[in-house]
């Protein structure tokens, strides 16, 4: 965004969901962190079965703490 100044967001490809005169909410989606699928899993206490290597997206710099599921629309 042209008038951000903030060097979070160089480089970065955003998946925008909302954009309104209140705000926008979008997904850094090219910032891979250092953890997998697996490991959120585990984190959580869920079944994992040591198949889901994929690293999950640092979202962006806005409420870290949240964890947000992108998926195709055919996702069962």
């Amino acid at each position: 965004m042209p008038s951000l100044r903030d060097g979070y967001f160089d480089h970065s490809v955003i998946l925008l969901c909302d954009y309104t005169t209140d705000g926008a909410m979008g997904f850094v989606i090219n910032s891979p962190s250092s953890t997998t699928v697996d490991d959120l899993l585990a984190e959580l206490g869920l079944q994992c079965n040591g198949e889901q290597k994929k690293q999950i997206l640092i979202g962006g710099p806005v409420q870290p703490e949240l964890c947000w599921v992108v998926h195709t629309a055919d996702f069962q």
